[in-house]
């Protein structure tokens, strides 16, 4: 009898994409749904300059090439330098991706044996599938609220082993919203060295990073360049959402490597996405500046009116990224079913903190209109109020 592949049989979804359809769901049969956006622009759409130039390559689209658009790769390689410190040759340092979700799967590929162990820290984004599709084994790393969810380098020496062969650093963290700074990421660079690991980078949200705050990366780091994969995002710091793009930065052996696999599964990639990402690197940057105030002051209203509605609900401040993570022990259910009611009774999608093996919580975007995100707070200090009611156990420790 026919079968499938013991290692697709037990692979588990990421989550996140399950609390997108169910949100998709209740819209469709015309329940009321929060338009809750957790990156992009205010109108989710990409500025004049950028949707003209879809409309041109979508009349010529010209060649393919497998590495990615030449003119794309030099403003890439220009867009490291300038905003990261990154030193990259575009002709042998980048590929561009499907998504940066497609470029953690082609590292993993190109650095993870069967066997081999790959250490990040959680609550975290979803490495876990990329991991164990190249036969490689997770080893999560706890964090606390505490210190704001930072990795803690004693716990990742105490599980470092033989066949430790990667470190993940997300940069900002998703969901936790942790941005490190440049102490914590000299330190990791310091540890992947120490026992010489690769130390995989996902960068998605680099621009999403509030209150002045700096954000370091490790391959702008010399000593650091040549262990380093760098992983960004079109989807994210350009609102380019809808045309799923984003690129590897690494030494020319690891991208010819995640090269030779990216040929196998889309030998190249469409150009109409990547001339839709050379506009926006190149065009008019004014829109880029007005996107990310948006999102800071998102953080900040969202974050005043927890405070102010919410002061028994526990939850760190997010320091970057589009999303909040707080506290929901006080319904007394786990999390899946916490995102369930939130999203049936009051109408907040939400994505469990199982997803991100930080049960307890719930990742929320505080993106959308001031309107949207009044009845966001409004929306949630009912429930936490009907769960009250319900004799639900409140939390005990105070937001920060």
């Amino acid at each position: 009898m026919t079968r499938l592949a013991s290692r697709m049989t037990a692979l588990q979804g990421p989550g996140t994409t399950a609390a997108a359809e169910a949100a998709r769901q209740a819209r469709a049969v015309g329940r009321p749904v929060l338009d809750i956006r957790s990156f992009g622009t205010a109108s989710g759409l990409p500025p004049d300059h950028v949707r003209e130039a879809v409309a041109r390559a979508a009349r010529d689209p010209g060649a393919g090439s497998s590495n990615g658009l030449p003119e794309l790769r030099e403003a890439i390689a220009a867009k490291l330098a300038k905003d990261n410190g990154i030193t990259a040759d575009p002709r042998e340092e980048i590929l561009v991706t499907t998504g940066a979700k497609e470029g953690l799967y082609l590292a993993m590929g190109a650095i993870v044996e069967p066997g081999d162990e790959v250490l990040y820290h959680v609550p975290n984004y979803v490495f876990d599938g990329a991991i164990r599709l190249h036969g490689g084994v997770a080893v999560h790393l706890p964090t606390s609220p505490v210190d704001g969810f930072a990795l803690r380098l004693d716990d990742a020496a105490r599980a470092v082993s033989p066949r430790t062969r990667v470190l993940v650093l997300c940069n900002p963290v998703n969901p936790t919203g942790h941005v490190p700074t440049r102490e914590e990421v000299e330190a990791i660079g310091a540890f992947a060295e120490r026992h010489d690991l690769w130390l995989l980078v996902d960068e998605s949200y680099e621009k999403y990073v509030y209150d002045g705050r700096p954000r370091y990366s490790p391959a702008a780091y010399p000593d650091l360049r040549a262990r380093t994969i760098t992983v960004q995002s079109f989807s994210k710091s350009y609102s380019l959402f809808a045309y799923r793009l984003g690129y590897i930065a690494a030494q020319a052996p690891v991208i010819a490597a995640c090269r030779r696999v990216l040929e196998w599964i889309d030998i190249y990639l469409g150009p109409v996405p990547q001339h839709a990402a050379l506009a926006a690197l190149t065009g008019p940057s004014v829109w880029i500046d007005e996107m990310l105030a948006m999102w800071q002051g998102a953080r900040d209203r969202l974050v005043s009116g927890m405070r102010l509605l919410l002061p028994d609900v526990p939850f760190v401040t997010p320091q970057g990224t589009g999303f909040v993570f707080p506290d929901v022990t006080a319904f007394g259910r786990p999390s899946s079913e916490v995102a369930a009611m939130l999203l049936d009774t009051y109408g907040i999608p939400c994505v469990p903190g199982s997803v991100f093996h930080g049960e307890g919580r719930v990742r929320m975007g505080f993106g959308g209109t001031p309107a949207v995100q009044h009845e966001l707070l409004m929306g949630l200090a009912r429930a936490f109020a009907d769960a009250t009611r319900r004799g639900g156990r409140p939390p005990t420790v105070s937001g920060s």
